[in-house]
């Protein structure tokens, strides 16, 4: 399980992804998306942050992904920026596992998009 303690960490790192259509506002539920299919996802941590859906109901930030993306009623630590073939992704250094997770989405959609 990983620790996460720095709850604002800075997004000090980026990977660029090559695509072969434009996304526009679509980009960031794209990437999502396909982030959700690689295992590093799901790779659980400690965190006391949590969101809420639209009824009240606490969604807990309990995975790697939930964190870096985020829940209803809690933003997450990325930003995508999408541009012309070409999505941005800015996310935080810490945990080192997050490096890890975009490697693979970078390789992932690459791969799939050739």
């Amino acid at each position: 399980m990983i620790t996460i303690e720095n709850i604002n960490p800075e997004l000090n790192k980026s990977v660029e992804i090559d695509i072969k259509r434009q996304l526009g506002i679509t980009a960031a539920v794209w990437v999502r998306e396909q982030a959700r299919k690689i295992d590093t996802y799901d790779l659980p941590i400690d965190n006391w942050q949590i969101g809420k859906d639209k009824d009240g109901n606490e969604i807990q930030v309990n995975t790697l992904g939930r964190f870096l993306f985020g829940v209803p009623g809690y933003d997450g630590h990325v930003r995508i920026i999408s541009e012309d073939t070409r999505v941005t992704v800015h996310y935080p250094s810490e945990p080192s596992a997050s490096e890890e997770l975009f490697n693979k989405l970078k390789e992932k959609i690459e791969r799939e998009e050739a």
